[in-house]
């Protein structure tokens, strides 16, 4: 048998290998039918439940409080700028369907498993995911995913020293890792901070993710995919030219 690479690749989980975009989607959308119900704007509910929701970071950070919590602000904001009344059973409703995110199965992306056999077969893959443990924890198990990985890490935020630890409990260093993930600011940057190269996967994202200036990815260290199933190609290519 061939021996691997010494090359690791990292990957992130939440809408990298799995979807969990759809699912805050869906439960935001809900959270409109009712706010409709109520004799609201949807549409207005849903523009401000963004923002309230981005603006709550600061705060609450991954908390699977904020969401739902967002939901119910945004419905609060919009009855009394409205001129009616906040209605606590339509608040309460509003948070159960907000929540359900997190109940929810995230799908395993279409060439999740395909990726990460052919990336096994020839490099140490590792998981570096950031978000509520338990959540995080609840994903990767329902996923079937955790075999394929020497090492899996969740975090609360994803930075550059997360990425160091990582590599350094592979006994790896930055020159010889790559980073792959949807986020700049969680997947890319940080990666990219400390030498690593890395993977862009250009795909539906919370507008957080999408908050960082795009010159940063217009880097020749990073590559950009526009699905999943281009990673080992692009790396596989990368390396081979580095050999070179």
């Amino acid at each position: 048998m061939r021996p691997k690479s010494p090359v690791v690749v990292i990957f992130d989980g939440d809408d990298t290998l799995w979807e969990t975009e759809p699912l805050y989607d869906r439960a935001r959308s809900e959270a409109a039918g009712i706010v409709s119900n109520a004799g609201l704007d949807a549409h207005r509910f849903e523009e401000l439940q963004r923002t309230i929701d981005m603006d709550n970071v600061a705060q609450m950070g991954l908390s699977s409080a904020r969401f739902p919590t967002s939901s119910v602000q945004a419905y609060e904001k919009l009855a009394t700028a409205a001129g009616t009344a906040v209605i606590r059973s339509v608040s309460d409703h509003i948070y159960e369907v907000s929540a359900q995110v997190f109940e929810r199965v995230a799908p395993v992306m279409p060439h999740a498993r395909n990726v990460l056999e052919q990336m096994a077969s020839s490099y140490r893959i590792a998981l570096l995911t950031k978000g509520e443990r338990a959540v995080q924890q609840k994903r990767i198990d329902l996923s079937k995913l955790a075999p394929y990985f020497a090492l899996i890490r969740i975090v609360e935020e994803k930075n550059s020293s997360a990425f160091e630890a990582v590599l350094r409990d592979l006994n790896s260093r930055p020159g010889v890792a790559w980073s792959v993930g949807n986020s700049l600011p969680s997947d890319i940057i940080p990666a990219r901070e400390i030498g690593m190269s890395a993977v862009w996967i250009d795909s539906h994202v919370w507008g957080h993710e999408r908050s960082f200036d795009g010159q940063r990815i217009a880097d020749a260290g990073v590559r950009v995919a526009t699905d999943l199933s281009e990673v080992p190609t692009i790396v596989g290519l990368a390396e081979l030219e580095g050999a070179e």
